[in-house]
């Protein structure tokens, strides 16, 4: 396989891995208040993030 595809690959498993884990712990958060949450939807409403589009699939 072509080594270039084999990063691609890679970072796109580590970036859904990490948005998946993101979601799960958004939803435990849900109904708490605590500085983890806060600082998560900061970032996800950073402007960087909202460029991308992934903070929509996250966010709840």
């Amino acid at each position: 396989m072509d080594e270039s595809l084999e990063l691609l690959e890679y970072i796109y498993a580590c970036a859904d891995m990490g948005m998946k884990s993101t979601e799960k712990l958004l939803k435990i958060l849900k109904e708490k208040d605590n500085k983890i949450k806060k600082v998560l939807e900061s970032e996800m409403n950073h402007p960087a993030a909202e460029q991308t589009g992934y903070h929509k699939v996250c966010y709840l």
